[in-house]
């Protein structure tokens, strides 16, 4: 058996063990003195020489002082505070700053203190217990933007805010000084004022720290983050991600045809646009976007037709298990990118392993150099999910190699992160994670065969149960 341990843990363990045992024999004659804060101090040995005047809901903290033995109470933010007087002496107390405080960025009447009291009087440390660190998400501009008009910052955490400033790229940096803060803390909102740069950084500087982002006051060139999938159903829809998505006139498709901004469909914060394709691609390539700010090409390959191992109409079939289907637009899947590999089973028993498999034969492509590293490969596909899976998992084979499969695998959207319901979602698994070889030319002579074992390791019976998978292709995972 193998035992983990982690150094810090056990040094920080050690440290706060290190300070309790003189409490524990500690009769606390303190002789009922005025009591006196010197410093607050952390229980990390790491910093055990530090004194800290602030510090965050939850973390642990050491009074250090004197007199402190006879405490009965202590306040922090004006609030009685939990503490075990086993880890109270004379010169020390141990404590955690509840997570339930309430905090000054919320209250600013709160005072921002601790306060010990004891048979010999009250003793008071000034003390800043901070709210959580402020993030943006975006700035919600209408463009083109001039002075005097609207600009919302959206985030999140904008308590206790110190300042705002637009810091510009030709050295103006400008403060804001007349903005309000939305009841949440999510928003701030101010008008832009004469005198700044085009471009630059805004930044929020709050007590917790400071939140920045790009901002100018002309429409930026969009930016493209993320791509829902790299190859989308044909008909169904995927999204975009990124920024800047302002008067979009059109997304071009691998330089083949173009979807207009009428079949386009932008989110409020401009930052997604949501689309569907209407016929394949004839080969791989960039997504380019075409908005106020410019036009951005994709830095993601597209529609990689030369990955695919199995699309079940040009490349690879169903084995002796599963069944091909094409979607009529009313019934689940919906849409297929011609035929997909499918099960559809009603009341599935409890402890039911390998039924309704999904078993496909695959071909292997050219388009891999074969000295590429399994490690450096994945197995992209398409998986739509009629109904949650419950209990049901998979174990996942690929090229008949059994020697090495990949036990409780549920789909998850590449996406998302999450498992998706009633729509196609685009999922991965790293090659290592199913096979025993080592790069690619060991590869493309395995078996053919890329399973989906299903199983329901349960006493609960699954009503319905109902997979599809599409657009499978074996691919590297960075592609250069």
């Amino acid at each position: 058996m193998k035992i983990h341990i982690d150094i810090k843990t056990m040094l920080t363990g050690l440290f706060v063990l290190l300070l309790v045992l003189p409490f524990a024999s500690c009769d606390n004659d303190d002789n009922g003195g005025q009591p006196v804060i010197h410093d607050v101090r952390t229980t990390d040995p790491e910093k055990k020489d530090s004194t800290f005047v602030q510090g965050t809901p939850g973390q642990m903290l050491l009074i250090d002082g004197e007199n402190l033995g006879s405490a009965r109470k202590i306040y922090i933010n004006n609030q009685e505070v939990y503490f075990n007087p086993n880890y109270v002496t004379s010169k020390n107390i141990i404590l955690s700053i509840p997570a339930t405080l309430e905090l000054t960025g919320i209250n600013p009447e709160l005072p921002k203190e601790i306060r010990v009291e004891t048979d010999g009087g009250t003793a008071i440390f000034s003390f800043h217990v901070l709210s959580p660190a402020p993030s943006i998400k975006r700035l919600l501009i209408t463009y083109p933007v001039s002075v005097g008009d609207l600009i919302v910052i959206d985030g999140a955490n904008f308590y206790e805010i110190q300042k705002i400033v637009m810091e510009g790229n030709e050295g103006a940096n400008m403060e804001i000084t007349q903005y309000t803060v939305s009841q949440d803390y999510a928003k701030i909102s101010f008008r832009l004022p004469a005198g700044v740069d085009k471009e630059g950084e805004l930044a929020v500087y709050c007590d917790a720290g400071e939140a920045r982002s790009g901002y100018a006051t002309f429409v930026l060139p969009p930016v493209i983050n993320t791509i829902s999938s790299t190859m989308p159903i044909i008909g169904a829809e995927f999204f975009i991600a990124g920024n800047y998505y302002i008067n979009v006139v059109k997304v071009n498709i691998n330089g083949e045809y173009d979807i207009e901004a009428d079949d386009l469909r932008v989110s409020e914060s401009n930052d997604t646009i949501y689309l569907k394709l209407p016929v394949a691609p004839a080969a791989s390539g960039k997504i380019t976007i075409t908005a106020g700010g410019g036009s951005t090409q994709s830095t993601q390959l597209f529609y990689p037709i030369e990955y695919v191992i199995a699309d079940f109409d040009t490349f690879g079939s169903n084995s002796w298990t599963g069944n091909l289907y094409q979607g009529n637009g009313t019934t689940p899947p919906y849409q297929t990118t011609g035929k997909a590999i499918g099960i559809i089973e009603k009341s599935v028993g409890p402890w039911n392993y390998w039924f309704g498999n999904v078993l496909s034969n695959i071909v292997f492509r050219d388009a891999i150099p074969d000295n590429t590293l399994v490690t450096d490969l994945v197995v992209r596909f398409e998986c739509f999910l009629t109904f949650p899976l419950s209990t049901i998992k998979y174990e996942v084979m690929f090229g008949g190699d059994w020697s090495k499969t990949l036990n409780g695998y549920v789909p998850v959207s590449i996406a998302s992160g999450k498992t998706e319901i009633g729509k196609w979602m685009s999922c991965e698994i790293p090659l290592s994670m199913i096979i025993n070889r080592n790069n690619y030319s060991e590869v493309k002579v395995m078996g053919k065969e890329f399973g989906f074992y299903s199983k329901n390791a349960s006493s609960e019976i699954i009503p319905l149960y109902e997979v599809y998978f599409d657009n499978m292709r074996l691919m590297p995972k960075v592609i250069k």
